[in-house]
């Protein structure tokens, strides 16, 4: 329940290593006019530059605004301990707009259109905003997201829509009207889910419809260090691969009705790739608990109606290799022990 200290809109930025960029994110909240109390959560993640350093400052030069959160450990691959869904649980704003640490907002109006726009149009859950995209360190040129193609030519869209779309919400352009005041998020929030702001859109989307301003309003950086940038690459699966399935897994059972269609044309596809890719790279123990976790895709290899995915991709030779790979290693293990045993029981005679 909501008391009248509650800001109206929380924002949420979630931060990590980012003292090249934090400055122009944390600037961002602190030039916002608004006729409206707001606040900013900055969350860092026990980074190891100067970023919490930055936000110390921010935090005695507006202490009203910026509401800081230093971990001492970070907490990035703590399964158990999944910070945001710790922080969203909190929430008790009518409104909550996000921004990571390495984006930032260029209009100081941004907040207030967006609150208008939403008391505005009641029927309407979420509301987001053109960004443009920057590259750091590659040639390539800025561009604006998402392109009207993307967004359908519409600016209002349905959930129907967005899963059409895919994700065309920039993190730094998003507000949502905040359904999570009076539901425990906890409960509808998987842990160790990525991307985590995807499925926060698409939880709202439920609710209402999606309103675009066709204003740009904030910049996304995409750099080296970037979770996103090498998303494509396998250091990112090797990373990030449980999380990715645990997300898609949650699209399959809450927005897809488990369909087949949706499981053979996407999710067995990312299921197969990351098989292959944690085999390749002998990560076993990431492969063990890719079957154990995601068994019911597991035991779909086998079937007639997969088929041709299976053999596609040649895997039935490829797991066969990996199963006497892994046999060969631990004969050798053993065989090992046995005579470093040995070795040592001469010794002591």
């Amino acid at each position: 329940m909501k008391d009248s200290n509650t800001p109206l809109v929380t924002v949420v930025c979630l931060t990590y290593n980012h003292e090249k960029f934090i400055k122009q994110a944390l600037d961002g909240f602190a030039l916002q006019k608004t006729s409206f109390q707001f606040e900013a959560i900055v969350h860092d993640d026990a980074s190891s530059d100067g970023t919490a350093d930055i936000v110390r400052e921010y935090e005695k030069k507006y202490p009203n605004i910026i509401k800081p959160i230093y971990q001492t450990e970070n907490q990035s691959q703590n399964e158990e301990k999944f910070v945001l869904r710790a922080i969203f649980s909190k929430i008790k704003s009518k409104y909550v707009a996000l921004c990571e640490g390495d984006d930032y907002w260029i209009d100081p109006g941004k907040l207030q259109k967006q609150v208008d726009f939403l008391e505005k149009h009641e029927n309407c859950s979420i509301c987001f905003h053109a960004t443009r995209v920057i590259y750091e360190n590659v040639e390539r040129s800025p561009r604006i997201s998402p392109s009207k193609k993307q967004r359908l030519g519409k600016s209002i869209l349905t959930l129907k829509d967005f899963l059409k779309t895919g994700n065309i919400i920039e993190t730094s352009s998003v507000m949502y009207r905040w359904r999570f005041i009076d539901e425990d998020i906890t409960k509808v929030l998987p842990l160790n889910i990525n991307p985590c702001d995807y499925i926060i859109h698409l939880l709202h989307a439920q609710k209402g419809n999606i309103g675009y301003i066709d204003e740009i309003m904030s910049i996304y950086c995409k750099h080296p260090d970037g979770i996103w940038f090498n998303f494509d690459k396998e250091e990112h699966s090797l990373k990030y691969g449980i999380s990715r399935m645990n997300f898609y897994k949650f699209l399959s059972e809450n927005f897809y009705n488990n369909s087949m269609e949706y499981t053979i044309n996407t999710v067995l596809p990312i299921f197969i790739k990351l098989i292959l890719i944690f085999a390749k790279n002998k990560r076993y123990g990431l492969l063990d608990k890719l079957f154990e976790k995601f068994s019911t895709y597991s035991k779909m290899l086998d079937l007639p109606e997969y088929k041709e995915v299976y053999e596609n991709y040649s895997l039935p030779s490829k797991i066969k290799h990996i199963k006497k790979q892994r046999l060969i290693y631990f004969v050798l293990f053993i065989v090992t022990a046995i005579i470093a045993v040995s070795l040592f029981g001469s010794l002591i005679i």
